[in-house]
């Protein structure tokens, strides 16, 4: 599919159109930050770091995933919290 949702709790969403990845805040109470700015909505970018309440996550995009072994692979799209 060339679409894909992938919701972070009721916190935050991550919509993947082709190749490109969007983190969207759903209004959680603490919010949601990238390289610690907060967004409501963000292009993610390679590295990026993401903040959501105690968690931290580092996204990678799959070009950079498929840099590495197959087997450690963790793609926006299969995201499940």
């Amino acid at each position: 599919s060339d679409v894909c949702s992938s919701d972070l709790g009721e916190h935050a969403r991550i919509v993947t159109i082709l190749d490109d990845s969007f983190l969207e805040d759903l209004n959680s109470t603490n919010g949601t930050l990238v390289n610690g700015q907060a967004i409501t909505r963000h292009v993610l970018k390679n590295n990026d770091a993401i903040e959501l309440g105690k968690y931290k996550l580092k996204f990678m995009s799959e070009a950079a995933v498929g840099e590495f072994d197959n087997t450690a692979q963790l793609r926006a799209a299969g995201l499940d919290f």
